[in-house]
């Protein structure tokens, strides 16, 4: 039982490292087509 949780933890801080992860590359992706539809306003 002890193991088990402790593995949960783990694969719980890996989830949440990857969502981090996952947010990070969403903000950088939304801020390009955020430029690029700016850039296409422009036009």
């Amino acid at each position: 039982m002890h193991g088990k949780s402790v593995g949960f933890a783990s694969q719980n801080s890996r989830f949440r490292n990857a969502k981090a992860q996952l947010s990070f590359f969403d903000k950088i992706i939304f801020t390009k087509q955020k430029k690029n539809l700016i850039s296409d306003n422009t036009i």
